[in-house]
């Protein structure tokens, strides 16, 4: 029994343990199902990577495999993929139990590092190979190696755009470096490098809070823009192409009523705990839910579209008085066309309880998109922070007896707004 007494494990078995720890938080999820998202190893056994980077890479494999035994909070579907210039299946898509468990690691064991270095061949056989990802959204890709790639550079690109719509990539860096090439596939797939050599079990705990194989919410666009020449040509892989030579946003979707609606926008592929599944990657949309306030759109594109958010009832005025109250107030995301006098922030009415609270916000470059279209961000009640940021509040009064105001920073944030 591999798993039983500590002091009684073999010799073989008596490895590193904290990359294999590491491992068992970032993969803990519900036992494999049909629709569950898979876990693939990509080993990297180049030349470089002969010596103790090689038996490193082994070692942390191993360690994760003896300790999944019996585990029900660790994955219980592993496949394995080796590469150098070229992909070797070293395991196919597997349960992790006693009785395989052996088999698995003498297949791990009997690596060794020589040739080239293709990353692209180790990935792209992680994806398109039978039974190991398939067509799985929301599936992870865990690299261990060093991060060069001397073989394959024409193939990068095809390869995390393929990757990316189904699996996040994340690099075990046990001591190797991290490369540039690594550092793109990683960030492009919405992945992490993970510390293996340095860090805690509870500090590599919070890197992962935010990272579910299923997650309950639909994933916000992390990058996009409009796609302006050629509109009627626009794909997937010319959104993902052009990525690098077109100014895009890091903000939600946000455009002029009158922009055309042909955007380009990358998510991280996840599956929904719905059972709904998201391609992720670069993608295009031409149709989707437009939610219009004062002459802007959020732009919601179709794939994303799966949920309804609820609003509240607003406008805009620094005069919440009842006999000041537009006919039309909007039900909408809090979105508006920032106009040269408005300075750093605004202020709104908001509905809260059957009455309208002045609210106020601040306009971070951040949170805009097209046509000088803004979200209004960081919104605060006025009275709160009219309290807090003039004289309400005192080191003094509640004791601290540091003498100042420490809210006298975020005041400076939002003086235009409280006259």
């Amino acid at each position: 029994d591999l798993h039983s007494q500590e002091g009684n494990e073999s010799t073989k078995y008596q490895r590193m343990r904290k990359p294999f720890i590491i491992l068992a938080a970032i993969l803990c999820m519900t036992n494999a199902s049909e629709n569950q998202p898979r876990v693939v190893f990509a080993i990297d056994v180049s030349g470089s990577m002969d010596g103790k980077n090689i038996e490193n890479a082994k070692n942390s494999v191993i360690d994760y495999l003896v300790t999944s035994v019996g585990s029900n909070d660790i994955s219980a579907e592993l496949g394995i993929v080796a590469y150098n210039q070229n992909a070797t299946l070293v395991h196919e898509m597997t349960e992790i139990n006693e009785n395989t468990v052996e088999t698995m690691m003498d297949s791990v064991e009997q690596l060794f590092a020589e040739g080239g270095t293709c990353i692209a061949a180790g990935i792209e056989a992680a994806v398109n190979w039978p039974d190991l990802i398939g067509e799985r959204y929301g599936s992870s890709i865990f690299i261990f190696g060093d991060g060069e790639s001397n073989s394959c550079e024409d193939e990068i690109q095809t390869s995390i755009f393929e990757v990316s719509k189904y699996a996040k990539v994340y690099l075990v860096d046990l001591g190797f470096g991290v490369t540039n090439i690594t550092e793109e596939i990683v960030r492009e797939t919405g992945g992490l490098i993970i510390n293996g050599k340095d860090q805690t079990f509870e500090e590599i705990s919070k890197l992962i809070q935010q990272r579910d194989l299923v997650v309950s919410e639909v994933p916000s666009p992390s990058s996009w823009y409009l796609k302006k020449s050629n509109p009627n040509s626009i794909m997937d892989e010319v959104c993902h192409l052009n990525r690098k030579t077109s100014a895009f946003y890091t903000s939600n979707i946000l455009m002029g009523n009158n922009d055309l609606t042909h955007v380009c926008f990358k998510i991280p592929s996840v599956t929904l705990d719905t059972g709904e599944h998201l391609k992720g990657g670069w993608q295009h949309a031409t149709q989707g839910k437009r939610e219009c306030v004062d002459e802007c759109c959020l732009f919601t594109p179709e794939p994303l579209n799966i949920r309804t958010k609820q609003y509240p009832d607003w406008y805009r005025s620094e005069d919440c008085s009842e006999n000041t109250r537009p006919e039309k107030v909007n039900n909408g995301p809090i979105i508006m066309k920032r106009q040269e006098d408005d300075g750093t922030c605004a202020s709104v009415c908001v509905k809260e309880n059957d009455e309208y609270r002045r609210k106020v916000g601040r306009f971070i470059e951040i949170d805009c998109g097209e046509s000088n279209c803004c979200y209004l961000s960081q919104v605060m009640d006025y009275e709160v922070l009219s309290f807090l940021t003039g004289g309400g509040y005192s080191g003094y009064e509640f004791g601290s007896g540091f003498g100042y105001n420490p809210y006298d920073s975020l005041y400076g944030s939002y003086s235009s707004c409280l006259g």
